[in-house]
């Protein structure tokens, strides 16, 4: 039996392998596409297009997982029942659970080393990536929301607008408010950075408002006591599914401690998580897809079938996502749905095949 989960596992997880490479080529060819708008915006050429295209092709891997899961188990147990090795195997007396564990196992190697590649790997090419761009084009990175990043910390409120790479703030307004809840300090700064162990504000106009009037000084720099952490503050300029899972909880609960909306990262967050269980389903779709008579269906179809569910999964996954976001639906129900959907379907055709 050990030589059979060898044998079926190494086709699984080299099929696999081949379909995951293939599935990330073509996205980094359609970024690259994407980027080619972008050349000659400053210094950007098209080499550079070219490498940023191939960096961010690593953050993909964990998105279209599942899918390269489906339809490489699919294409090796394919290839095993056009070859009437499938139909001797079943005949040796091994039962379809026994074909479900094997499909199991090697399924657990490929999780561990989709999560390496997406929570070590991933981050650090993504941010390298981003740097490239920015730098070339001169840009900054700007929060998404229109009133920029807040925080609040006993009696101060902090308005951040805009974000670059390098720890570097722009735009920073520091709201200091009395017992009563009076404004008065208003403070404003054309820009921050840290040096590795302060925070410091450059080009500060503070206004100290008192009973009768308000006054207003000018500072070229000062350090900055602020409880920011510069390693979570960085975490806004990156997309919320590049986030190591860790990261994006400690982030998480960094938004809650500050009031800030969190829906988004929650959606990354548990996207992520349940990625392991994403799998298992996807996996589990494939024997019922390859057992059985292959004179009605042949195995082009059932691929074609397995193609078309994998499409649909990640659809339903992206569709949810944005559901949740738009409309406040709980992140964690909104990544179960479209497993629960497809781990019903996958009982069903395994019910048919027993």
């Amino acid at each position: 039996m050990r030589i059979l989960d060898r044998y079926i596992g190494h086709r699984i997880l080299l099929n696999t392998f081949i379909t995951t490479l293939i599935l990330v080529i073509l996205v980094a060819f359609l970024t690259f596409v994407q980027e080619l708008e972008e050349v000659g915006t400053g210094h950007y050429s098209t080499k550079d297009a070219f490498i940023f295209s191939m960096l961010s092709m690593v953050s993909y891997v964990f998105e279209v997982f599942p899918v390269a899961a489906l339809l490489g188990c699919l294409t090796a147990l394919g290839s095993l029942a056009s070859g009437s090795e499938l139909t001797a195997i079943r005949s040796a007396g091994v039962s379809t659970s026994r074909l479900l564990w094997i499909i199991f196992k090697s399924g657990t190697i490929m999780i561990i080393i989709a999560f390496i590649i997406g929570d070590l790997i991933a981050p650090k090419a993504n941010t390298a990536a981003t740097a490239l761009r920015n730098e070339k084009m001169k840009q900054q990175v700007v929060l998404s929301d229109n009133y920029g990043f807040w925080a609040k910390d006993q009696k101060y409120f902090i308005n951040i607008e805009e974000i670059s790479l390098g720890q570097r703030l722009a735009n920073i307004s520091i709201y200091e408010f009395d017992e009563n809840q009076q404004l008065i300090v208003s403070t404003h700064a054309e820009a921050a950075e840290f040096d590795g162990a302060h925070w410091y504000l450059y080009d500060i106009r503070k206004s100290i408002i008192e009973a009768e009037q308000v006054k207003t000084v000018y500072i070229k720099k000062a350090k900055w006591e602020s409880f920011i952490d510069p390693t979570l503050i960085g975490y806004f300029a990156v997309k919320p599914n590049i986030l190591p899972i860790s990261n994006l909880y400690e982030y998480i609960r960094f938004l809650h401690k500050n009031n800030q909306k969190s829906t988004l990262y929650e959606v990354a967050f548990w996207s992520k998580a349940l990625t392991p269980v994403a799998v298992f389903v996807m996996l589990s779709i494939c024997l019922p897809l390859t057992l059985g008579s292959l004179r009605s269906i042949g195995i082009s179809q059932r691929i074609l079938i397995g193609t078309l569910a994998g499409t649909s999964f990640y659809m339903l996954n992206r569709l949810f996502a944005y559901l949740a976001v738009i409309y406040q639906i709980q992140p964690l129900l909104a990544a179960l749905l479209p497993i629960s959907l497809f781990s019903l379907a996958s009982y069903w055709l395994i019910k048919r095949q027993a």
